[in-house]
């Protein structure tokens, strides 16, 4: 067998012998890979990623930021589609799917707007403590 493609012990994780340190069982915010951690700030992950402790939090808390702004973004625009649904099934005289469709734009609604909410209020803590 070439050099470190060898079988670890039974009890070591697979591929832990192909990569330092130990896994973290935390994801690398550039490619979503195991991050293994080297020492108590340094980590890395098996394509060659790098980050001390504070760069990965900073990524990580990045990363969440985006996917949390994508979901409120694709309710207010699952929202705006019920509420041209809605506004058809009432034109075409369905009045109780228009009903169900439009109380279906509402919650995505309200659910983008709780979202927002929480970004906000993180953001502005953030600001008062810098």
């Amino acid at each position: 067998m070439a050099s470190g493609q060898g079988a670890g012990s039974p009890d070591e994780p697979v591929g832990a012998q192909d990569t330092p340190g130990s896994p973290s069982g935390l994801t690398c915010p550039q490619c979503g890979g195991v991050m293994w951690q080297q020492s108590d700030e340094d980590f890395s992950c098996r394509v060659g990623h790098r980050l001390s402790f504070e760069e990965l939090m900073i990524q990580q808390y990045t990363s969440l930021q985006n996917a949390l702004w994508l979901a409120v973004r694709s309710l207010e625009e699952r929202a705006a589609i019920q509420r041209h649904l809605s506004t058809r099934h009432k034109h075409l005289g369905r009045a109780e799917l228009a009903s169900v469709v439009g109380r279906q734009a509402e919650a995505a609604t309200h659910a983008a707007d709780l979202i927002r909410d929480v970004l906000t209020s993180v953001a502005e803590e953030s600001d008062q403590e810098a």
